[in-house]
């Protein structure tokens, strides 16, 4: 059992909770790079980038800038590691809150994604 209020990083590293979050965030991470690097030309044709209900189509570029999507779930879910664990002594529950939340980060991302690959496609 995890107390949530009293944690130090030996025992977070060790705890279920996160290393279940951890690994569902890297491999949501693990997959939106997969999917960027295989669906979306890195040579040549330009790409819809972002679409707004107001304007429309607002940014247009290279297929390989798409992998800005998984590059900020990577530094999101490293920084979100690294912060919950320099927080662990604080206050534990701040911790939890940065730990749970890479999953959301990485599911929004991926949402994007399907977004910007269906306009394209």
């Amino acid at each position: 059992m995890v107390d949530f209020q009293r944690l130090t990083i030996k025992d977070a590293i060790r705890s279920r909770p996160l290393l279940g979050l951890v690994a569902t965030s890297a491999a949501l991470n693990a997959g939106l790079w997969f999917a960027a690097l295989q669906f979306f030309d890195r040579q040549g044709a330009a790409v819809v980038l972002h679409y707004s209900v107001d304007v429309g189509i607002d940014f247009v570029g290279q297929g390989e800038h798409i992998t800005v999507l998984p590059l900020t779930g990577t530094i999101l879910l490293l920084l979100n590691l690294v912060v919950g664990f320099a927080a662990t002594n604080a206050d534990a529950r701040v911790s939890w809150v940065l730990w749970t939340t890479m999953p959301l980060f990485q599911v929004i991302l991926a949402a994007a994604f399907f977004f910007i690959w269906r306009i394209n496609f």
